[in-house]
């Protein structure tokens, strides 16, 4: 298998997917990336995620030179070039360029990067995951950021607790998981939290495409709330939906899959049906 990425103008193997260590993505942190993953081989709501981009360099102030349709040109291009069977996971990133200061040049990189979908383990949907709370919320929360300091520092004890998502709240409210957004279900209604999140894409399908399936609502929620949930679960490009039986060692609900819970895992897989169909 030979893999085709994108970078600053040329198609290159993995051997030349290389870039400056002076560029700013490297040495500050100043950068913005996007993910998606492909189903039947279509990158599923590509437009979506390269708006989103576009809007993540505006709110970091990142220039750059590149448009939407510049941007699903490059995307779909590099995708077409790798041939190579299985689902695809596709990963944008857009840098502050090579610079010997704190300025920005004219240097703006970018790169795609097409690699194999690594799939999650399928036990992790029948029986659910435990998240952990801690007390954070990241810098301009509705930019994704190539700036992973905390989620890496802390993913390390989220691994010896056993926990598959951190949960970031603060002064109380939950905002975000370190990888995911965050759905609270209570009685029949569905809740996701409103501010300092970044505004995920499948969070947008369940609040725009799938609203007349739910009754789903943005609100401020407390850590309180959320631990007395009947279920909660969380929503990923890569991990989909996803259940979550316990947070910091509690029981949400009775511990197992809730049935609204189920139906939103069933409804979005329809959705991506539908939409391979009716796209390109």
């Amino acid at each position: 298998m030979k893999q085709i990425h994108f970078l600053n103008g040329k198609l290159v193997s993995e051997d030349g997917l290389l870039i400056s260590p002076r560029d700013l993505g490297f040495t500050r942190s100043f950068g913005v990336f996007d993910y998606l993953r492909t189903y039947n081989s279509k990158p599923f709501m590509l437009e979506r995620h390269l708006q989103r981009l576009l809007k993540s360099a505006e709110l970091i102030n990142l220039k750059h030179r590149y448009d939407l349709p510049q941007l699903i040109s490059i995307v779909k291009t590099t995708l077409e070039k790798n041939t190579w069977s299985g689902e695809k996971a596709i990963k944008i990133i857009l840098s502050g360029g090579v610079s010997d200061s704190l300025k920005q040049t004219s240097s703006t990189s970018l790169i795609v990067t097409i690699d194999t979908l690594k799939m999650k383990d399928e036990e992790i949907y029948k029986t659910g995951v435990k998240a952990n709370l801690i007390n954070f919320v990241r810098h301009i929360p509705q930019a994704k950021t190539t700036n992973y300091i905390e989620a890496i520092r802390q993913n390390q004890s989220s691994i010896r607790d056993d926990a598959f998502e951190l949960f970031y709240c603060t002064d109380g409210w939950v905002h975000e998981g370190m990888t995911s957004n965050i759905f609270i279900i209570k009685g029949k209604k569905i809740y996701t939290p409103k501010d300092n999140v970044l505004f995920g894409v499948t969070r947008s399908i369940f609040l725009e495409e799938l609203r007349d399936k739910f009754d789903v609502s943005e609100k401020n929620i407390d850590v309180n709330f959320l631990l007395d949930a009947d279920e909660v679960f969380i929503t990923s490009s890569g991990k989909e939906v996803v259940p979550v039986v316990v947070v910091n060692n509690k029981k949400i609900g009775n511990g197992n899959v809730g049935e609204t819970t189920a139906r939103a895992m069933q409804q979005f897989h329809e959705f991506t049906n539908w939409y391979c169909v009716t796209h390109d």
